[in-house]
């Protein structure tokens, strides 16, 4: 699990700096304070709640590969 971990940071560094601040923001949180900083967020960034979600799944996406081509 540390493993996953530490490649988990190590391809987080590799996300340009505006991805990796969005991706860490929005997955900040728990419960009704997630929510309350995600709206945040989504105002701050100017997009539509659909724009920002898409943004999320491809960095998603891109942190899960590059996780495990590290562990391959």
């Amino acid at each position: 699990r540390s493993e996953a971990h530490a490649h988990l940071k190590k391809c987080l560094a590799e996300l340009e700096a505006n991805e990796r601040e969005l991706i860490l923001e929005y997955m900040t949180g728990r419960g009704g304070e997630a929510v309350a900083r995600r709206k945040n967020l989504i105002a701050a960034v100017g997009s539509s709640k659909h724009a920002v979600r898409m943004r999320i799944v491809r960095i998603k996406q891109q942190l899960r590969m590059c996780v495990e081509k590290c562990m391959a």
